[in-house]
């Protein structure tokens, strides 16, 4: 035998070989693995393994850098594919005309759910300013905004007013008050205003800091120390990628379906705020710097701007609720209640004095409560001790702890940014100062407001004329030497007459403030609550006589009148609609006209629902469905719209879609009678008891003082021999009205059984 090899031998010889010479066999490769799978005579190398800094390098690059390019890709996506909303204040109007502008709807929607965001009233503007023409904006909450109808608010007066005055010149005064907002809103609002050539900002702002988004009383956005994290949140509203976040949190946190609709001030009722809560202070120092840099960015875009202080009712607002001082011991409390009804049973006889003095000494007890100080307002009034009332009612409002109006603090601070800065362009307006002088006894009331802040058609009248004269002051030189005589500004009647104030209108408008607000909560919790709805009652009754069949011709002359001395203005065209729609159906295609005249120059998404609304009256059922559907388009959250739809396809007999549109517009508007009346014979029609059932239940949560909706509640439970709860119902309804014979009727019948 020869001598024994060395295991592996021949096979590492071969391999060698192999390597050397067989074609393409891993040349040139450094430490190629062997094909036999058995351990090369060279050292392999293993990969370089990355330490020290460069790994901490790559790590960052790994969480920041690739998170964030991923997040711009899906930012540029959602953009190229158009999703989410615009969230400029003001944009090109989706009719794709180009040289003009108007409000955007959604600007809102960065500070409210979309389905319960407020929106301005529709305003358009060359995108480029034209020669001879002054652009104003006006900046403000409601009541800039001339709530309850911004064709009466003061912007609309000011603009008539200074084009009579300079008829050479073209003024825009453009209002972009809308209700609920606040200054950080209005910051914004003024920033986006900014680019368009501005030359005089007017801000009458103030009155919802506490209540409005970001407040420290809100039921929205909450309030943060930090107002720069209140600012990047709002920033990061413009981003498609937050609004594509906050539409699936939305959506996940209601199960699918938009949250509840808007509930007025009643919304607010359990976010009391005292006047000596630590988080007011935090309130004060927002509106500061939010008001100042509204100032700056005027001031930035070479704008004059004129803040005016904010006014409120004091004398016929009572407080909408009240707190007792956090320290008052339960004894201190006995004794306070029991002077207070004393001090009420005074004033209640008329005995004032008496009154005065019981209310002094709770006052001594506890001073903080507000009620106890607008009654003691209200007595010295009565004996005529005009300066002791306006203290009286003025603290009242600052301890009111639903603080819808505007406080001495907050005025205070608008004087403060205003400063005494005419050299910049920064000017003040104490409209507070000059309410008040022109109110009885210098205690500004119902002859200038309909409530709490909303000025009626004199205060805005008023507001209006004090402005333009400053705003005169500041007009350039070109402008003020058109003329060589200044004619006086335009009386309140021929205000009125331009912009279509009639008795119709003083109707319709108080029928409105009673109804959408002293009727409803917080307005039903003040004090003489009953003799504030009497007296609008009254007045209805007498506006009611004025405005009867006989004087239709006289009012649509009116109404005509003003259109043809202004044909442009879309809010003449509405009104003069309106009007025409209410007169019966031979006006309905005059309304009809009126209503299209106003879309042509404004495509807004209110003028096509009130258009398709008039044209359902009229029999075009298509034309209410296309003008309803372009709403929706324009405005997804039009609950007009819904309405519309739903009655339109009523008509058709498409019951289908009728029901979905009925159940569509409820949920945006759970009071609306009509809905229910339509759609609970709808649904037992179809054999939908239960639901049936379970809609008139919900109605009457809803309109629980609607003998209508008990009665049809009642009607449906007899139907399925539920007796003892039908009977129940109809007793109910009987209860609200005792004259409602349906209901009598119905309860008599299963009495009778």
């Amino acid at each position: 035998m020869g001598k024994k090899r060395q295991p592996g031998h021949r096979r590492r010889g071969t391999q060698s070989k192999q390597a050397g010479t067989g074609p393409n066999r891993h040349s040139g490769r450094k430490g190629a693995t062997q094909s036999s799978g058995c351990a090369s005579p060279r050292v392999l190398q293993s990969p370089p393994v990355v330490t020290g800094w460069r790994l901490w390098v790559f790590r960052l690059i790994a969480l920041t850098v690739i998170p964030a390019m991923l997040l711009v890709l899906l930012e540029v996506s959602l953009r190229a594919i158009g999703y989410g909303y615009p969230t400029s204040a003001i944009l090109t109007p989706p009719s794709g005309r180009t040289d003009t502008v108007t409000a955007n709807a959604k600007f809102s929607w960065r500070f409210f759910p979309p389905q319960i965001a407020r929106v301005s009233d529709p305003f358009y503007f060359s995108k480029v300013k034209q020669a001879q023409t002054y652009r104003i904006f006006i900046l403000g909450e409601s009541a800039a905004a001339g709530v309850p109808d911004g064709a009466y608010c003061f912007g609309r007066f000011l603009e008539t007013m200074l084009r009579d005055q300079y008829p050479e010149t073209h003024f825009e005064v453009i209002t972009t008050g809308m209700p609920a907002i606040n200054s950080h809103a209005i910051l914004e609002i003024t920033k986006d205003c900014a680019r368009y050539a501005p030359d005089l900002f007017i801000a009458y702002v103030g009155n919802n800091e506490v209540v409005g988004p970001y407040g420290a009383g809100t039921v929205f956005a909450p309030l943060s120390d930090s107002l720069g994290f209140i600012r990047f949140d709002i920033k990061t509203k413009t981003l498609k990628i937050r609004q594509l976040l906050s539409g699936f949190v939305g959506a996940v946190r209601s199960g699918g379906s938009d949250s509840g609709p808007w509930e007025g001030l009643e919304m607010f009722l359990d976010r009391q705020i005292a006047a000596d809560d630590p988080r007011m202070e935090t309130v004060y120092r927002h509106f500061r710097k939010n008001m100042e840099d509204i100032r700056d960015a005027a001031v930035k875009h070479e704008a004059d701007i004129l803040f005016c202080t904010v006014g409120s009712n004091l004398k016929d607002c009572p407080p909408f609720a009240s707190q007792h001082f956090p320290g008052l011991t339960k004894a201190g409390k006995a004794a306070w209640d029991q002077l207070y009804q004393q001090g009420i049973e005074h004033e209640t006889a008329g005995d004032y004095t008496p009154a005065i003095n019981a209310y002094l000494e709770a006052e001594t007890i506890d001073g903080h409560y507000a009620d106890l100080l607008f009654r003691l307002g209200r007595c010295y009034e009565k004996t005529a001790a005009d300066e002791d009332a306006r203290n009286y009612y003025i603290r009242a409002r600052e301890q009111d702890t639903l603080r819808f109006r505007a406080d001495a603090g907050i005025n205070r601070i608008i004087r403060d940014v205003s400063g005494n800065r005419t050299d910049s362009g920064i000017y003040l307006l104490d409209t507070v100062k000059t309410f008040d002088a022109e109110s009885p006894h210098q205690i500004a009331g119902q002859e200038l407001f309909y409530e709490h802040v909303h000025l009626n058609f004199n205060g805005n009248y008023l507001l209006a004329k004090t402005i333009c004269e400053k705003v005169k002051t500041l007009l350039p030189d070109q402008i003020r030497n058109q003329i060589t005589e200044e004619p006086p500004v335009l009386s309140l009647d021929e205000c009125a007459r331009r912009l279509a104030y009639t008795d119709w209108e003083r109707f319709t408008i108080t029928q409105k403030i009673l109804n959408r607000f002293i009727k409803t909560p917080p307005f039903t919790n003040q004090l003489y609550h009953e003799q504030q709805v009497a007296g609008l009652e009254q007045t209805l009754r007498d506006l009611a006589a004025q405005i009867g069949p006989d004087q239709f011709p006289a009012l649509a002359a009116q109404y005509r009148w003003a259109v043809e001395h202004s044909p442009d203005d879309w809010f003449l065209h509405k009104k003069c609609g309106d009007f025409l729609l209410e007169a019966g159906p031979d006006n309905y295609q005059a309304a009809i006209g009126h209503y299209q005249a106003a879309l042509e120059q404004v495509d807004h998404y209110t003028l096509h629902v009130i258009l398709g609304g008039a044209l359902g009256k009229a029999g075009d059922v298509e034309g209410t469905i296309r003008h309803s559907n372009r709403a929706l388009e324009i405005y997804p959250y039009c609950v007009g719209a819904y309405s519309n739809l739903a009655l339109a396809y009523h008509k058709k007999g498409n019951e289908e879609k009728a029901i979905a549109y009925y159940y569509e517009t409820l949920k945006m508007w759970p009071t609306n009678d009509m809905a229910y009346n339509n759609l609970g014979p709808l649904l037992r029609k179809q054999g939908k008891i239960d639901e049936a059932i379970a809609l008139y239940q919900k109605a009457v949560v809803y309109l629980d003082d609607s003998p209508v909706m008990h009665h049809s509640l009642g009607c449906v439970l007899a139907d399925q021999q539920r007796d003892a709860e039908a009977i129940k119902e109809f007793k109910t309804a009987l209860e609200i009205a005792p004259d409602f014979k349906p209901a009598q009727k119905a309860l008599d019948t299963l009495l009778d059984d």
